[in-house]
């Protein structure tokens, strides 16, 4: 018993795997690369876009002018602001490095938007004087409340 060699390869099936769905293997790069689930969903939704966008055809077919296509359709027609643009990019970023592994030539001349310079963001701070119309707008309206509330219901 000790030289036999026991071949079980005619018990068991062997069945060949279709390869992978596009977002699927979307899906499995993003959690492989331990991203959050908003990035996913986000990734996912802007490749979904990017493939309609072209009428279903294959990511491998493209080039980079498609990608300028869609960016200025998003710019343009959509009117999409600058950080989702900016997602976009990075989503198709990571669909052809990391998911399809081949190399885009990042000659994207496409019509982008603009940041504006006069939104508020979070990272900025407020001078003392925008705090104090903050606060001097804020009392004034609770006072006003105050009293219509007295008024009216006394």
């Amino acid at each position: 018993m000790k030289g036999i060699r026991w071949n079980f390869s005619k018990y068991f099936l062997f069945i060949e795997q279709r390869p992978k769905k596009l977002m699927a293997q979307v899906q499995n790069a993003i959690r492989l690369k331990r991203y959050s689930c908003k990035i996913e969903k986000s990734y996912v939704g802007w490749i979904q876009r990017y493939i309609f966008f072209h009428d279903k055809r294959h990511s491998k077919d493209r080039e980079s002018a498609e990608i300028e296509a869609f960016l200025t359709h998003l710019a343009v027609e959509k009117k999409v602001a600058a950080p989702p643009q900016n997602q976009f990019f990075n989503a198709t970023l990571f669909l052809y490095q990391e998911v399809l592994k081949e190399d885009l030539d990042l000659k994207v001349d496409a019509v982008r938007t603009k940041y504006s310079k006069f939104t508020n963001c979070p990272g900025k701070r407020l001078s003392f004087c925008d705090y104090q119309t903050i606060v001097w707008l804020t009392s004034t309206f609770f006072n006003q409340v105050t009293l219509w509330y007295r008024l009216t219901f006394r």
